[in-house]
């Protein structure tokens, strides 16, 4: 792939739905790969508010093993999460409260890793006085995603799309 490629993830209920549409052209069929992560494999293991920590290092581990083996194939491309957890965050924490509501907001890795920083003291008993970030399974769920791609894929940022929208 190249870098004007473009590559959509979603994650539906039983499985992650990647896209790739090469040139960026997102008026041609894509090629699809679904990977064996669902919003239902990761509630098993996301089942507390704020998640345990227990909780987040089995299901980075889950995140790794779907994922991962795809890195190459999107390799230098634009990442865009379709996903309206993800997306709440990134309005709420990571400095995009100007962006308009709906509006692609793009997270790079301080920004995930800033997010994360933040779960990761809840889950380990931060009262939610002193953060009011989203913990709930599906938040938790879209941050680690996030997280994890921008890690082992090798990507600088993403394109978050509020998938609501």
């Amino acid at each position: 792939m190249t870098g004007r490629d473009l590559v959509t993830l979603q994650i539906l209920e039983h499985v992650a739905l990647i896209q790739s549409y090469p040139g960026g052209d997102s008026s041609i069929e894509p090629a699809s790969v679904a990977a064996p992560l669902g919003r239902a494999v990761l509630a098993a293991t996301l089942r507390h508010d704020p998640p345990t920590p227990l909780e987040l290092e089995h299901a980075i581990e889950q995140i790794e093993d779907a994922l991962m083996p795809l890195r190459a194939q999107v390799a230098g491309a634009r990442l865009v999460f379709a996903n309206a957890a993800l997306h709440a965050l990134a309005r709420a924490g990571a400095g995009a409260n100007g962006s308009a509501p709906g509006a692609d907001i793009t997270l790079d890795m301080v920004d995930v890793e800033t997010l994360f920083t933040r779960l990761a003291a809840r889950a380990n008993g931060r009262p939610a006085t002193q953060d009011c970030l989203p913990t709930d399974p599906a938040s938790s769920a879209a941050l680690l995603v996030a997280r994890e791609v921008l890690h082992h894929w090798g990507l600088g940022a993403l394109t978050v799309r509020d998938a609501a929208a």
